[in-house]
C-alpha cells in the first residue's frame, strides 16, 4: 500500500505560494523604481522652472531698480536712476544684528584754500536694519545770507524717515561755486593774485553706481558715492599735486557693538 510522503506534499503546496509572493515583490520593486525615476524627472523639471522664475524675478527687480537680497546677512547696494545732475540715489539693505550710521564729509579744493572753512562731520543718521532708499543732493539757496549751497541727505523706508541738511559757507566749497566754461568743465577762480584759474571736472565713483547691485560684508564701511575733481585734459594722471582730489564722500558704517 502506497503512502504519501508528507515532506513532498508540504513542499509542493508551498512552491506556488512562494512564486506568487516573489512576483508581487518584483512588481512592487519595479513600481518603486518607476515612481522614483518619475519623481527625479519631475524634480529636475521643477528645478529648471524654479531657476527660470528666479531669473525672471531678478530681471524684474533689476528693471525696477530693486535689490535682490541673496544673503540676508550681507549689505546690498544698488543705484537708482535720477534725472538731476546734482542728486544721487540708491537702495541699501542693512542686515539684522546691529545698527548702522549714514555719514558724509567734504573738503575744499585745494583742501587748504581757506583755513576758515574747516568742516567737521556731523553725527549722521542712525539706521536700524532694513531696506532704505537714500538720496543725496546739492541745493542752491541764494536767498540765504549765510549759506548759498546746502547738502541734503535723506534715508527712508516704511515706518522710518531720516534727514540731515548742512549749509556750506558762502565761499565754500569752491568746487560748487566754480564757473562752467565747457562741457563738464569748470573753472576755479585763483585764491591769490598772480595765479591762473584752475580748470577741472567732477566725476562720481562708488559701488552704488554699479549695475545691478553690489554686495558687502555686514561690518564693511560702504562708500555710497564719492565726488572727485580731476583734470579733464589728463583724467588718469595727477596735475601739479592738486588733481585728482576727492571733494565729497557719503558712506555707511556699522555702529560699535555695545559692551
Amino acid at each position: 500500500m502506497n503512502k504519501t510522503d508528507p515532506t513532498t506534499t508540504t513542499n509542493s503546496s508551498r512552491s506556488p505560494r512562494f512564486s506568487i509572493l516573489a512576483l508581487l515583490g518584483l512588481i512592487a520593486v519595479c513600481a518603486l523604481f518607476v515612481a522614483l525615476f518619475a519623481m527625479i524627472g519631475e524634480r529636475t523639471k521643477w528645478k529648471a522652472q524654479t531657476a527660470t522664475l528666479r531669473e525672471e524675478l531678478r530681471q524684474l527687480r533689476e528693471a525696477n531698480q530693486l535689490l535682490d537680497v541673496v544673503d540676508p546677512s550681507k549689505i546690498y547696494v544698488c543705484a537708482v536712476f535720477t534725472p538731476f545732475d546734482r542728486m544721487k540715489q540708491c537702495r541699501v539693505h542693512l542686515p539684522e544684528g546691529s545698527d548702522y550710521r549714514l555719514k558724509y564729509d567734504w573738503q575744499d579744493l585745494p583742501p587748504d584754500r581757506d583755513p576758515t572753512n574747516k568742516y567737521h562731520p556731523v553725527a549722521g543718521i542712525k539706521l536700524p536694519p532694513g531696506t532704505y532708499t537714500i538720496a543725496q543732493t546739492f541745493q542752491f539757496t541764494p536767498s540765504r545770507d549765510q549759506s548759498q549751497w546746502q547738502i541734503c541727505i535723506t534715508a527712508s523706508k516704511h515706518g522710518f524717515g531720516g534727514r540731515m541738511t548742512h549749509g556750506f559757507p558762502v565761499n565754500a566749497p569752491s568746487w560748487l561755486n566754480a564757473y562752467q566754461v565747457g562741457n563738464n568743465e569748470l573753472e576755479l577762480s585763483p585764491s591769490s593774485e598772480g595765479e591762473k584759474p584752475q580748470t577741472f571736472s567732477i566725476r562720481t565713483t562708488a559701488p552704488m553706481l554699479n549695475t545691478p547691485q553690489s554686495e558687502f560684508d555686514s561690518d564693511e564701511e560702504v562708500t555710497l558715492v564719492t565726488y572727485e575733481a580731476y583734470d579733464p585734459s589728463s583724467p588718469d594722471q595727477a596735475s601739479g599735486g592738486l588733481l585728482p582730489q576727492k571733494v565729497f564722500r557719503l558712506w555707511i558704517e556699522q555702529e560699535p557693538q555695545q559692551p
